[in-house]
């Protein structure tokens, strides 16, 4: 993924054995990245866990990503003042709201029923499900203005529609 200041590209590798974050800076940052052969390689992360679905913020401080099958973290860029947003065990898909307060994601329950969940990015309350449907809710996102959530849902059969969730009370009653 690329750093929203364009100088780095943060992805994972297993050199050196696991399977950690590393970002990548261009040897001459006044070319276009295509235009280098050489790269800057640093490891940000280090230990055995897996990280995967690496995230920046949009104010570009924080990185979030998943590891240990289902938990969310955060980070910041140089790979200091790790965070565990969510403990879990299936693999969230989740996106930064635009001001980066808060993330919304999709996760199975024990049943494996899918719902649709908003937790601050600082993890400081605990989650709250927005979907609230006995069938499957997932892949959610943000309205630019961060006023309301799109998720997919299924409610009868096979059928799959979008649905939204209005987040201030005075935009519902528009």
């Amino acid at each position: 993924v690329g750093a929203p200041d364009d100088k780095s590209l943060y992805f994972v590798s297993t050199v050196g054995g696991n399977p950690d974050i590393w970002r990548a800076e261009r040897k001459r940052p006044e070319d276009y990245w295509w235009r280098n052969d050489e790269f800057e390689l640093t490891r940000v992360t280090d230990d055995p866990e897996l990280e995967t679905r690496l995230r920046f913020s949009p104010d570009g401080k924080r990185l979030a990503h998943v590891k240990r099958g289902g938990e969310l973290w955060t980070i910041d860029p140089a790979g200091g003042n790790p965070t565990r947003v969510l403990a879990g065990w299936d693999l969230p898909r989740y996106a930064w709201s635009p001001d980066g307060k808060w993330f919304v994601y999709a996760v199975q329950d024990d049943t494996f029923n899918s719902d649709v969940w908003l937790i601050k990015s600082d993890a400081s309350d605990p989650p709250y499900n927005i979907s609230r449907h006995p069938d499957r809710d997932s892949s959610p996102a943000w309205s630019p203005d961060g006023r309301k959530i799109a998720f997919t849902g299924r409610r009868t059969h096979r059928e799959i529609d979008v649905y939204y969730v209005f987040l201030r009370k005075q935009d519902q009653e528009v």
